[in-house]
């Protein structure tokens, strides 16, 4: 019995023992990394057909997936810099840096978002991280050279230009900074410059044939005087002031260079009359300060000193068809669209088939919603019959059909418009427009779409948005 008992209590030890004994750690299997490359494909191939909303949306779908990775916001913010919604674009870098503060990608993004903002301050100094983070890369140096440009530091922006191209020897944006700014005091160094920009671009092909429009062995100065002219045409207004000062240092006689001058100081929010001033006294019979001192005045919104001083202008260039031109503008912008209306009148009737005449005398009348049905409309038609292959032709002429309650002949005209200019976005809005006034709701939202993605000045987004 004694026996019958221990035999019994021995299972039941061990049973206790092992009930006892510590139990094993279960092994833990690490969470994979969510694969964000699929829709980080999915957002290129949708950027690169320029469809940016919905390649955002892919973009935020994947660093949902991981909110650890900077590189969908980095890509977010790349598209907002090509659309120039700056703020947007700046958000997003630095969302992008706090999660991954070396990331250089981000920080050149970064760098373009703030100048695009006239916060050059900014730009220079995170550009300079960037440098910090990547002395080998040259879009550091280049960002650093724009933001030097800005703040009119033209000894410094050129040898940050130099410097990238030391990163990066066929850059054409290093090679064509490095020309503008040599060639008002060294032609051949500039010229050697624009000389390796390849592939060629429009803005090296300007200054090549500014120079080439030059007489042998032409005078420092002139060369100055001219390339400073072509980079005013260019918006290339630091650029174009340098050239310019440096042409009244060489001839400070000078008329045209003081001309201009004036002009690009203006055009930069600088003191500019006495650089106009002393145009106008080195050369009293030209009309060249007076326009200037009109355009500078019209900016400043003093539209009837403008008008005077346009006048000025005319009475000593009769027939000039700029000072013309800006005479009627100003006085559109005034609101006395009589007056305006003769001035466009005319300068269309001066030359009948100049397609830039009539284009001007239609805007005027289109752009502004006067006298659509009576004028607006005939000239249109008009212009359409003179530039059978122009977009904007066809883009006023559906404008002025939808202003006057023919949709269908406006859609007509516009989807005419769109086959000639795809990716314009003002007859992608005005297309939208028509097709929602026909309850064709689905394409008109497709055309609306495009004008959202594709703006870059903020105008058509903020209409496409009053429209929902």
């Amino acid at each position: 019995m004694k026996l019958i008992k221990a035999l019994t209590l021995i299972p039941l030890f061990v049973l206790l023992v092992a009930c006892a004994a510590p139990t094993p750690s279960p092994t833990l299997t690490p969470t994979p990394t969510p694969d964000i490359a699929p829709a980080l494909s999915k957002a290129a191939q949708l950027a690169e057909a320029r469809q940016y909303s919905a390649a955002i949306a892919a973009l935020q779908d994947a660093a949902q997936l991981n909110a650890n990775n900077p590189q969908p916001i980095v890509e977010i913010g790349n598209i907002t810099l090509k659309q120039h919604r700056w703020e947007l674009a700046q958000q997003a870098f630095e969302e992008a840096l706090d999660l991954q503060p070396d990331n250089y990608d981000a920080a050149i993004g970064l760098g373009e978002a703030l100048l695009g903002q006239g916060k050059t301050h900014q730009a220079k100094d995170i550009w300079r991280k960037a440098i910090d983070l990547d002395d080998a890369r040259f879009e550091g140096y280049l960002g650093l050279g724009k933001s030097l440009l800005a703040t009119r530091k033209f000894n410094e922006a050129q040898q940050a230009f130099a410097d990238a191209l030391k990163r990066s020897p066929k850059n054409s944006q290093a090679l064509w900074y490095l020309a503008a700014l040599a060639l008002p005091t060294d032609a051949p160094a500039g010229e050697a410059w624009l000389r390796q920009i390849d592939p060629p671009t429009a803005t090296g092909d300007y200054l090549l044939a500014t120079l080439d429009a030059l007489p042998d062995n032409a005078p420092q100065a002139q060369t100055a005087t001219l390339v400073g002219i072509a980079l005013t045409q260019l918006a290339e207004w630091e650029l174009a002031l340098r050239a310019l000062e440096t042409a009244t240092q060489l001839d400070p006689n000078n008329a045209t260079a003081w001309a201009f001058l004036g002009y690009a100081q203006a055009s930069l929010g600088l003191p500019a009359l006495d650089s106009l001033d002393r145009a106008a006294e080195l050369e009293p019979d030209s009309a060249l300060p007076l326009y200037f001192k009109g355009v500078y005045l019209r900016q400043k919104e003093h539209y009837d000193l403008a008008i005077d001083y346009f006048l000025k202008a005319i009475e000593l260039d009769p027939g000039n068809i700029g000072v013309m031109l800006e005479t009627a503008r100003t006085l559109a912008d005034k609101g006395d669209y009589l007056s305006a209306e003769a001035w466009y009148r005319t300068i269309a009737e001066s030359d009948p088939d100049s397609v830039e005449y009539q284009q001007q005398l239609t805007e005027f009348f289109v752009t502004r919603s006067y006298r659509i049905a009576e004028k607006g409309l005939p000239e249109a038609e008009g212009l359409v019959k003179l530039a059978p292959d122009n977009a904007r032709a066809f883009d006023l002429l559906g404008w002025a059909k939808f202003q006057t309650g023919d949709f269908g002949g406006a859609e007509e005209s516009l989807r005419l418009a769109a086959d000639l200019a795809p990716n314009d976005v003002a007859i992608r809005y005005h297309l939208g427009k028509t097709l929602k006034a026909l309850h064709k709701n689905v394409d008109a939202q497709i055309e609306f779409q495009h004008a959202l993605d594709w703006d870059t000045s903020g105008t058509y987004r903020k209409a496409v948005k009053s429209e929902k």
